[in-house]
């Protein structure tokens, strides 16, 4: 069985929860996660194997998730990306890095199914290990 590996960092707790819990109830998912931008460069950095998809928040703790995305990015180019937006995707600033670096963005008022659906087509294409 394939196996993609999962990033999420996500500072607000009940959110974390409710993304792992989703992506947790796929086999396929190995699903790692970190509460913060710093944790979740350590974890990504230190990580063996490919990490598939990183699913950010916008926002994490005065950071940018796009920052963290780019950092890991370095190591880990083929890496998608995910980014969460509390804000009703209004910073266009926001839009346009995600846009221009070909990066997913979604309302963090989604749907399980929603959530799904580009997590699977992000990871169309994407490497698997297993």
């Amino acid at each position: 069985m394939q196996r993609h590996t999962i990033l999420v960092v996500e500072d607000i707790a009940d959110i974390l929860k409710v993304v792992r819990g989703i992506l947790s109830r796929e086999k396929t998912y190995d699903v790692r996660c970190a509460t913060s931008a710093v944790s979740g460069l350590k974890l990504g950095t230190s990580l063996p194997g490919p990490i598939h998809l990183l699913i950010a928040n916008v926002m994490l703790n005065g950071t940018f998730g796009s920052d963290l995305a780019q950092k890991l990015r370095v190591a880990r180019p083929q890496m998608k990306v995910i980014l969460l937006d509390g804000k009703g995707l209004e910073d266009i600033r926001i839009l346009d890095r995600a846009v221009s670096q070909g990066w997913g963005l979604i309302e963090k008022r989604f749907i399980r199914e929603e959530l799904m659906i580009r997590v699977r087509n992000e990871l169309k294409g994407a490497g698997a290990t297993g």
